[in-house]
Order: C-alpha cells, then sequence, then structure tokens
C-alpha cells in the first residue's frame, strides 16, 4: 500500500512538471500569441458593432459577442496547440526519450493535457479580462456579474475537455492534420447537440435517428456549458446545474484521458 502510494506520488509530480513544460513549450509556439492577438483584436472590434445588435441590448450584444469569440478562438486555438505539440514531440522523437525514463503513459498525457489546459486558462482569463473591461469602461453594467464569472469557468472548463479530447484523438490518429479535422468535427457536433438529440427524437428516418442517437452518445454536450444568455438578466445562478455541468465536464476528461493511456500503449512510437 505504502509502495503503491509513493509510486503514484511520483507520478503526480512526473506529470508536473510535464505540465509545466508543456506549458512553457506551447506558450512559444507562434500559435498562442496569433490566437490570441486576432482574439483580443476581435473582442475590440465589437465597439465598432454595437449598431448591429438586431434588437437585443446593447450589453447583451457585447456579452454574446465577447464569448462567441473565446469559444470560437478557444476551440480553434485547443485543437491546434494540441495536435501540433502532440506531432512534433513524436517527430522530434522527444516523446521516446521521456518514456524511455521511469514515466508511465498516463503521467505523461496527464501532464500534457495540464499544461494545455492551462494555456487555454490564461488565453480565456485574458479575453474575458478585456471584455470585462469594455463593459464597465462604456459603462455596460446592467448584468450579472457572478454569471458572468460562472459562464467563463464554464468555458475553461469545456475547453479543457476538448483538450482532453483532442488528445484522444491525436493519440489514436496518424497526422496531426486527420487529428485536427476530427477534434473539429467533434467540437462542432457537441455545440449542435440539442439539434442532435431532437433528430433523435424527430427524425425523418430511422436511419436518420439512429444516426443521431449515436452521435448524441459519442459526442458531449458542448452547448450545455453555455450560460451566457443568462448574464444580462438578474436571475439567479442555479448552482446544480452548474455543479452537474462541471461534474460531467471532469468525467468526460478522465474517460478521454484512460481511453488516451490505453491507446498510447499501443500506439509504435
Amino acid at each position: 500500500m505504502t509502495r503503491a502510494v509513493r509510486t503514484l506520488g511520483a507520478q503526480a509530480a512526473v506529470a508536473g512538471l510535464l505540465a509545466l513544460e508543456t506549458w512553457r513549450e506551447a506558450a512559444r509556439q507562434r500559435v498562442f500569441p496569433a490566437f490570441l492577438g486576432i482574439a483580443l483584436l476581435l473582442v475590440v472590434s465589437v465597439l465598432a458593432l454595437r449598431t448591429f445588435n438586431f434588437g437585443d441590448s446593447e450589453t447583451r450584444f457585447v456579452v454574446d459577442f465577447g464569448f462567441g469569440v473565446l469559444g470560437i478562438m478557444g476551440a480553434l486555438l485547443a485543437i491546434v496547440a494540441t495536435t501540433v505539440l502532440f506531432f512534433a514531440e513524436i517527430e522530434h522523437r522527444v516523446i521516446q526519450t521521456v518514456l524511455a525514463r521511469p514515466v508511465t503513459r498516463g503521467a505523461y498525457l496527464a501532464g500534457k493535457w495540464s499544461g494545455l489546459s492551462v494555456l487555454l486558462g490564461v488565453f480565456g482569463l485574458l479575453v474575458l479580462a478585456l471584455l470585462a473591461g469594455l463593459l464597465v469602461g462604456h459603462g455596460l453594467t446592467d448584468l450579472a456579474w457572478t454569471t458572468f464569472v460562472v459562464a467563463g469557468a464554464l468555458q475553461l472548463v469545456k475547453l479543457a475537455v476538448l483538450v482532453a479530447i483532442t488528445l484522444l484523438l491525436a493519440v489514436t490518429a496518424r497526422t496531426h492534420l486527420l487529428a485536427g479535422m476530427l477534434a473539429l468535427m467533434v467540437w462542432l457536433c457537441g455545440q449542435a447537440h440539442p439539434v442532435l438529440v431532437e433528430v433523435a427524437r424527430d427524425g425523418s428516418t430511422v436511419w436518420l435517428r439512429s444516426l443521431a442517437r449515436v452521435g448524441g452518445w459519442l459526442v458531449p454536450d458542448f452547448a450545455a456549458y453555455d450560460f451566457t444568455r443568462h448574464i444580462a438578466t438578474t436571475a439567479p445562478v442555479a448552482w446544480s446545474q452548474v455543479a452537474g455541468v462541471a461534474l460531467e465536464g471532469v468525467a468526460t476528461v478522465m474517460v478521454a484521458l484512460v481511453l488516451a493511456t490505453w491507446a498510447l500503449q499501443r500506439r509504435e512510437l
């Protein structure tokens, strides 16, 4: 028992070191400053687009636009950064060097996921901080700030889930392009999960309903992480719903990393 605890602690320490190194390496990649710069510019540009609010309140329009930028650019960054970093380590034989040491594949993937999740967390916090600054600076404070924080936190959880799924696909795929395309499809289907549920219930044909039902089981419901519709209202936060979504995200990450570990053990490096 004591030996098992020591081994687990050692692997956790290794995962922490790998997370730190992954964060440093990912932050040095060109994709991070590029995506961050584009996202910040898009958030700032909302001030010039406020006249196109299509009947919504100005606050609601700015919030929806800012969170939309975070969701789209964050997802693309998660997919690109994860696939590029993973396949670069395979190409340069870094992964072989790491796994030749007393490092389990589970610790390796946990470290990679942690480092990339921190990267996405920094990205999301910077975008949210700029969005909050714009709202306060222009007097658009008629919103529920607690819900704003909760909605932002759930967006970061969703990005961490997407990183884990992308890692799983990267381990099973043979090229970074294939892994990236599959991860993009998972993200798009996850965003459209309510549509899959509706088609599974009311589809015109049996095979269409069956296909939508299978897709609904395999793809996480990323739409459930969207709480932005509650930000511009005075409705209280549904903490039970928030906890349920967060726990589902944690479970999805754990399942994805376990499957990725299993697949990496059977992959020739």
